[in-house]
């Protein structure tokens, strides 16, 4: 495996468990601590994660570098708002 491509997976992983932590940090203040919370809090994070990592690292890292910072941060704002409001719809 190349090591750019090694870099890019992990990536991906390092944003997997910062949006892990996040879930279950938030799971933990806001909702009633049981097992099935847990687990459904850790297993959407983990889907963000991999979605989002993978839209970072192998579709808009191209993208986002040849544009603006202020653009970059809105269309990432409102990408990543779309994503997660999908996927807990879901």
């Amino acid at each position: 495996m190349k090591p750019e491509t090694k870099l890019k997976f992990h990536n991906i992983f390092l944003i997997v468990c910062i949006a892990l932590a996040f879930g279950l940090t938030y799971n933990f203040f806001f909702y009633p601590q049981n097992w099935v919370e847990i687990v459904e809090a850790s297993g959407i994070s983990v889907i963000l994660g991999l979605i989002i990592g993978f839209l970072e690292e192998f579709v808009l890292k191209a993208f986002f570098q040849k544009n603006i910072f202020q653009f970059v941060a809105v269309i990432r704002s409102i990408l990543y708002s779309l994503i997660i409001s999908i996927v807990l719809s879901l």
